[in-house]
């Protein structure tokens, strides 16, 4: 019969098996998965500590070795104690099988291995984020971009904040929701897609994801379609279903050591289709990047479709969707340009140290936009230099297709704002809406028409429910040029603008030509006192229809009456 601790060695190897098996059968949970991850994409985390516990541990063993054996040569005799009642029980006790005490000979070299791994494991964690985009721009090519090949195209005139809403207040349904939401190129038009999951907990474990569910992202009209062909289908894997029937948990078990991008939404012929571009990781012991690895298509009946980037750029709807190269890599890839010149020159030199020019909105960079002399839908992003969120220092480029990447450096002789400074602009131009709780400025995306740089940015009311006014500011002249209301013929002429064609003139905003901007009243003499609370008498030219463009004329004129 083994002896006692021998049972306590079998007894733990046989609980081992079950938890390693248990964990492979349930590899893509979280749980599992997550800390496994952390340190297969931080590889240094796991190798730096071994190393230095190995070095560390052996020198302290080697050192002890040395010194007992020059010990032993001069005849020295180790002195000796009484044992004390503690040291007795350590000997001694069951807990401790194997007489491990302090005077073991490797007691002192463990406990140098785990100091030093404990050490480096710490010095990597810090350091490990950095490695990894040193990593990333070392291995980026940036071609050179000329702007002026950027005019023209499809134009995104909803912000994400009103398309959100929009498709929110369309779905009637109470058992749905819409979630994963992202902007695609279908049919050469940008959409707003989204997915319709299970509304509820329990009905997320029970219920499948019912379709997608779009909106046109080329109008400021909702033009939400949420039934219909290429849109209504019951997925067997969908990404807001839980456990074993979320798309993740398929993914995850064909590429464990992949990350999944984005979840894609997108109305085709033969039905809806969920794409996911996924992440692959490249390097070696100590560093791993993020790569592009290929795309999935999953179909409403559970077939899950593996394409490689080769592949993916073969088939047409990937191709023209704009979301083949994952939005996500391609922040990050703009994040890592501030290491192009080594870790310490970001630390200390600061030398090319451009930075992702964050505005106070919920859709962040990178945008995706079609231009008409590009090839591919791109992702743009503007960078500022670092400290300075109020100039814009670079334009980074990278195609959707093939994730070249291409930068726009700002000439040294010209100053141009950044998108966060846009934002401020446009809030100070007396635009006919009141900014202080009433309105917002949001979403300022970069547009190119002349060839030059400009920011679109969407005035939209408090709740963001619809966009009222398009404004376009000057990069350069850091100044609002153009504003545009967000009717059907307003989204025309703004549309014509940014692809350099003359805007129709077929309205009359606020007094001026289409685009132009509103008249600036001046201001009353200082000595002169005003009733605030006095009731604002009615305009007499003020426009009396119920289309859309007269409701928004009268609104304007009510809010720059209150203004004034």
């Amino acid at each position: 019969m083994p002896s006692r601790p021998r049972r306590k060695l079998i007894a733990a190897g046989i609980a081992l098996v079950i938890v390693l098996v248990l964990a492979y059968l349930w590899r893509p949970l979280g749980i599992v998965r997550g800390p496994f991850m952390l340190l297969y994409k931080y590889p240094a985390m796991v190798t730096g500590p071994l190393l230095a516990a190995v070095i560390f541990g052996g020198l302290h063993y080697a050192i002890g070795a040395t010194s007992r054996r020059v010990k032993s040569a001069r005849g020295c005799t180790k002195s000796t104690r009484a044992p004390t009642r503690w040291s007795s029980f350590r000997r001694h006790s069951d807990w401790n099988p194997y007489n491990w005490t302090p005077s073991h000979p490797l007691a002192g070299p463990a406990l140098s291995a785990a100091f030093a791994g404990a050490l480096v494991c710490l010095v990597f964690a810090i350091f490990s984020s950095a490695l990894t985009q040193r990593a990333i721009a070392q291995n980026t090519a940036y071609g050179k971009l000329d702007v002026a090949t950027l005019q023209g195209g499809e134009v995104r005139i909803k912000p994400y904040e009103v398309a959100l809403n929009q498709l929110q207040n369309s779905l009637s349904s109470p058992t749905e929701r819409v979630s994963n939401m992202h902007v695609v190129n279908v049919d050469n038009r940008l959409s707003w897609t989204a997915a319709r999951d299970p509304a509820g907990f329990f009905r997320t474990f029970t219920k499948q994801t019912a379709g997608i569910i779009t909106s046109d992202a080329e109008t400021s009209s909702p033009g939400v379609k949420v039934h219909g062909p290429g849109r209504d289908a019951d997925f067997k894997y969908g990404p807001g279903m839980q456990v074993s029937d979320n798309i993740r948990w398929g993914l995850y078990k064909k590429c464990f050591t992949c990350d999944v991008a984005e979840m894609v939404s997108i109305a085709t012929p033969r039905g809806p289709v969920i794409m996911v571009p996924y992440i692959k990781y490249k390097g070696g012991p100590f560093v791993k990047r993020p790569t592009f690895g290929g795309v999935y298509l999953v179909d409403p009946d559970g077939r899950i479709d593996d394409l490689s980037p080769e592949r993916a750029r073969a088939n047409p709807m990937v191709r023209n969707s704009g979301r083949m190269f994952p939005e996500g890599l391609a922040r990050r890839t703009a994040g890592s340009y501030k290491y192009i010149l080594g870790i310490t020159n970001r630390m200390f030199t600061r030398k090319e140290a451009y930075e992702i020019a964050n505005s106070d909105t919920e859709n962040s960079q990178p945008y995706l936009q079609k231009f008409a002399n590009l090839p591919h839908a791109a992702w743009v992003t503007t960078m500022t230099p670092r400290g300075r969120a109020g100039s814009t220092g670079m334009v980074m480029l990278m195609d959707a297709v093939t994730g070249e990447t291409r930068i726009w450096k700002a000439p040294q002789n010209a100053s141009y704002i950044s998108n966060v400074k846009a934002l401020d602009i446009v809030r100070g131009e007396r635009l006919g809406v009141n900014f202080a709780g009433a309105f917002r400025a949001i979403e300022p995306r970069q547009v190119f028409p002349g060839g030059r740089l400009h920011f679109l940015v969407s005035v939209v009311p408090q709740q963001a429910n619809r966009s009222t006014l398009n404004v376009i500011v000057d990069a350069e002249k850091q100044t609002v040029v153009k504003v545009f209301p967000a009717t059907p013929q307003g989204d025309r002429d703004l549309i014509a603008y940014l692809n350099d064609k003359p805007v129709s003139g077929e309205y009359d905003f606020t007094g001026g030509q289409p685009g132009d901007l509103p008249e600036q009243e001046e201001d009353a003499d200082a000595g002169q006192s005003s009733d605030d609370d006095a009731p604002t008498p009615p305009s007499d030219d003020a426009p009396t229809g119920n289309d859309e463009v007269s409701t928004i004329q009268r609104l304007l004129e009510r809010n720059r009456r209150q203004q004034d």
